[in-house]
């Protein structure tokens, strides 16, 4: 199993089989790797932004579920000024150690949907935090976000604040690199 904390919606998904988490286990199926998929509980209203808010739950999900990996795709809707104040490394790092000690198998943690670099700020807060977890990964979608076909789809939602995110095809190219991560880790 892999573990995953995203929006339950799939953000700009035209439908929940269309998410990266579904349809990363399907593509780890077809290579006839057996998985499931479970999705972080937040108790929040409006989760965006506030990764405190996934720690809360992580340390008891991640000791139920025993996931073989745990994916962190988080940090893009963090305000601006949260990031240039360093608040969103310390969120970042918080989690990262709940989840370490909780037990949590290999962890992957997605660069920012929409940071132009990996020298991005957002990316730049998540490289951050990561130095002090050495096991975790980074898995660079920057590339992805970059090119505007790889967003929500403008026929099927107007408005803005979800078109801005991953659409099917971008779902589909995290889902592939995450593919790859979880089968180049030991």
């Amino acid at each position: 199993a892999f573990f995953g904390f995203d929006h339950q919606g799939g953000m700009a998904a035209s439908s929940r089989e269309k998410d990266y988490v579904h349809q990363t286990v399907a593509l780890l199926q077809t290579r006839g790797i057996k998985t499931e998929a479970v999705i972080g509980i937040r108790d929040c209203v409006i989760c965006d932004g506030v990764i405190s808010d996934h720690a809360e739950n992580a340390d008891w999900e991640v000791r139920e579920f025993k996931p073989r990996f745990v994916v962190l795709q988080l940090g893009e809707n963090s305000n601006d000024s949260e990031v240039a104040a360093g608040r969103l490394t310390e969120q970042y790092r918080h989690l990262l150690q709940v989840l370490t000690q909780a037990g949590a198998g290999k962890i992957f943690c997605f660069s920012a949907w929409k940071d132009t670099s990996l020298s991005g700020p957002r990316n730049s807060a998540i490289r951050a935090a990561l130095r002090d977890f050495p096991g975790a990964k980074l898995v660079d979608i920057t590339d992805v976000g970059k090119d505007p076909a790889n967003s929500g789809d403008s026929g099927l939602y107007r408005d803005p604040s979800v078109l801005w995110h991953p659409g099917d095809q971008g779902m589909r190219l995290m889902a592939e690199r995450l593919v790859e991560a979880f089968l180049e880790a030991p």
